[in-house]
């Protein structure tokens, strides 16, 4: 009976990572289709919507300097509003993972990051293997772009680091800022932290989380080596 009781437990743990996986899968697929959307139509017409406030701006007298000054900065935050849809949705589809792989990706981004938001960002790499699980690769992409959000958004860092380390039993992502800092025992857990925790431990991992008053913020994901390295049944 014992031995059956386990049997079922483990049957029902195995169920519950392919129903995981799989609504993780629906997911990303919804993101993708979104980002499609994002960059084929809404960017489309918003590089349209400039281009005919150009040619209104060609049409007024030259006298109307100010019309002129005002279809100019119009002009302006319509580029900008393109950029950004641009940039959420690459955010959406991860297709830099596809292409170049956990390690590459993850130093694009924080390049791209770097100029845009003019924050110092360092990233390390050491010891990752060439070849990972897609799943656990997206997760922690998906944990990296989360947490560097919050940083954004919360901490009012100057600086980040990014690293990503490998050891026989661990992959590591770690973001570390040396913002605002709180206090970890007195936050409630928004919505992101909820999502992170879920997302590393769809692949066994587990999600640690550093802070103190003034002393910067460090989040630190942790995934076995040996998920990371293989490509479960789905």
């Amino acid at each position: 009976m014992t031995v059956s009781n386990a049997t079922a437990k483990r049957v029902m743990a195995s169920d519950d990572a392919r129903l995981a996986r799989r609504l993780l899968q629906a997911q990303e697929e919804e993101r993708a289709r979104l980002a499609r959307e994002l960059h084929d139509d809404i960017s489309q017409r918003l590089a349209l919507l400039a281009i005919e406030v150009v040619q209104l701006s060609e049409m007024l007298p030259a006298s109307a300097i100010e019309a002129r000054a005002f279809a100019a900065t119009v002009r302006q935050d319509i580029a900008q509003l393109g950029s950004d849809v641009q940039a959420l949705s690459h955010r959406l589809h991860a297709s830099a993972l596809e292409v170049y792989g956990l390690v590459n990706a993850t130093e694009r981004l924080c390049r791209q990051l770097r100029a845009r938001h003019q924050v110092r960002i360092e990233f390390v790499a050491r010891d990752v293997p060439a070849v990972l699980d897609s799943i656990v690769a997206l997760n922690l992409f998906r944990i990296l772009q989360e947490a560097i959000a919050n940083a954004f958004k919360h901490s009012g860092a100057g600086a980040l680091s990014v690293m990503l380390h490998g050891t026989p039993q661990h992959l590591r992502l770690t973001v570390a800022d040396d913002g605002r800092g709180f206090d970890v025992s007195r936050a409630k857990a928004g919505l992101g932290m909820i999502t992170m925790r879920e997302r590393v431990g769809l692949v066994g991992g587990e999600l640690s989380l550093e802070s103190r008053p003034g002393e910067g913020t460090r989040l630190t994901a942790s995934v076995p080596m040996s998920a990371a390295m293989t490509s479960p049944s789905h």
